[in-house]
């Protein structure tokens, strides 16, 4: 063999099954360029395959619209499942809202029935009070003896416990007692001599320690201006053991104060009575968490 046959490169045979395969794979390429540039291979093509120009043009168009309708069956498919989403979303929004407004219709019937509630029992307390006052400025244009009589008699009709009745009772006499408009003093005031003098009345009762006799002793002309005042405390005597003279020293102050009324707190039940005092009298309010203070040292605390 010579020379010259060493470098020749023999072509194998293809079957027809191959030639197919090679020429579906070059009009699937071809496809795939923009048009002008297919049309450009298209001889070379047609004759490297051995098949007609206008055969493997056709070829080539029909694999081009078999790409675009599958292009577009794709954006469509794309295009339902966003609107399935969009629906979802617009059922979802819908849904919150219904939700939502029905909440706040719940809402809005919880607070009308809320409300038709408080005024219930704000018009039941009402009536209560009226009832009580009537039922009291009865009792207080009898005889004092008659009283507690009466009193029982009240606390079964009104079903009231008779402890409170009666407190409540002393309550309202003493303000009908007491004339709501005070004429002040004609001259001036000295403020200093005011508080020896008050002092002077209170150390003549009790004895007490300095801190004890200064608060008493504000206490009294503070109570004539405790309805502009940001705060208005009570005044409370405690003591550790009994029979210490905080008795003795409410008694004395509330003769100097504007409307007092002293409770004493050596039970619980006499002091509801307490918690329902009318405006007239000079009780500033308290609390819960004062009030339920006090109640825990009910064995040995009064209070003004």
């Amino acid at each position: 063999m010579s020379h010259d046959d060493n470098n020749k490169v023999v072509a194998l045979p293809v079957s027809a099954e191959e030639h197919a395969r090679r020429l579906k794979g070059e009009v699937e390429r071809l496809a795939r360029l923009p048009t002008v540039e297919w049309m450009f291979y298209l001889d070379g093509t047609a004759k490297k395959h051995g098949i007609e120009r206008g055969k493997l043009k056709q070829m080539i168009e029909a694999v081009i619209k078999e790409t675009e309708k599958k292009a577009k069956e794709e954006r469509g498919e794309l295009r339902r499942r966003e609107d399935r989403a969009e629906r979802q979303r617009t059922k979802e929004k819908e849904s919150e809202r219904k939700e939502e407004l029905r909440d706040r219709a719940e809402e809005r019937k919880r607070q009308e029935r809320e409300e038709r509630e408080a005024r219930k029992e704000a018009e039941r307390e009402e009536a209560k009070r009226r009832r009580q006052e009537i039922v009291f400025a009865e009792i207080a244009d009898l005889p004092k003896l008659t009283h507690e009589v009466r009193l029982r008699e009240a606390a079964a009709r009104l079903r009231e416990d008779l402890t409170t009745l009666i407190q409540e009772f002393e309550v309202f006499l003493a303000a009908r007692t007491i004339p709501e408009d005070l004429e002040p003093w004609p001259g001036p005031v000295d403020t200093a001599e005011l508080l020896a003098a008050i002092e002077a009345k209170f150390r003549r009762y009790v004895v007490a320690s300095n801190a004890i006799v200064t608060a008493s002793v504000l206490y009294a002309p503070f109570t004539y201006m405790a309805e502009v005042a940001t705060h208005a405390p009570k005044l409370v005597y405690t003591f550790p053991e009994r029979d210490a003279g905080k008795s003795t020293a409410l008694h004395v102050e509330r003769w100097m104060v504007l409307r007092g009324y002293a409770a004493s707190m050596s039970c619980r039940r006499p002091c509801a009575a307490a918690w329902r005092i009318p405006a007239s009298t000079f009780v500033p309010p308290v609390s819960p968490s004062t009030r339920a203070g006090m109640e825990r040292r009910a064995s040995s605390s009064i209070f003004l």
